[in-house]
């Protein structure tokens, strides 16, 4: 992108900061998202992901073919804070709900064609564990939920949907 004639370059620092809105928890970025809902940011002559450039800018590392994981699930989140470096499974594991074209709804979990109406499956490391048949959503959903905390190790939805039930049942 061209500067406007006689428009001061600018510290690339001060114009990241221009483009962030600090909230109680997250530091949001405000700029145009990217496609799948991340914030972009021109370095220079290159265009990076927002929440890459202030993890560099905090923590001085380079991350270059890392993933980052936003612990948040806020993907316009730059809060050094929330994110963690991650092998692509780990930043899979740590996402929450079903794929779109999922029709009931909760990942893991189909409409099985006879017999019991769901059926429950997780994939881990290209394995897919077939957890079997059930009669309720809710029954399928915790079945699901099990076996991930069990197989994966970056799981903090899971992990607070556990708390949360527990919660309920003590209160």
């Amino acid at each position: 992108m061209r500067r406007a004639p006689g428009r001061p370059k600018g510290d690339l620092v001060d114009r990241f900061w221009s483009k962030v809105r600090t909230t109680d928890t997250c530091w949001l970025w405000t700029d145009a998202p990217t496609a799948d809902g991340y914030g972009r940011f021109r370095d220079g002559n290159k265009k990076v992901l927002a929440h890459r450039f202030s993890w560099t800018l905090h923590f001085k590392t380079d991350i270059e073919g890392r993933e980052l994981d936003h612990r948040c699930l806020v993907p316009l989140c730059v809060n050094p804070e929330h994110l963690r470096i991650v092998t692509r499974k780990q930043n899979n594991e740590n996402r929450s709900g079903a794929y779109r074209n999922n029709p009931v709804g909760v990942r893991g979990v189909t409409r099985n064609r006879n017999g019991k109406p769901f059926k429950a499956l997780v994939h881990s490391n290209g394995v897919r564990y077939y957890l079997g048949r059930f009669d309720s959503l809710q029954e399928a959903e915790e079945a699901v939920i099990e076996k991930r905390l069990e197989l994966f190790t970056h799981n903090e939805i899971d992990k607070n949907a556990v708390r949360r039930i527990r919660e309920k049942v003590t209160a």
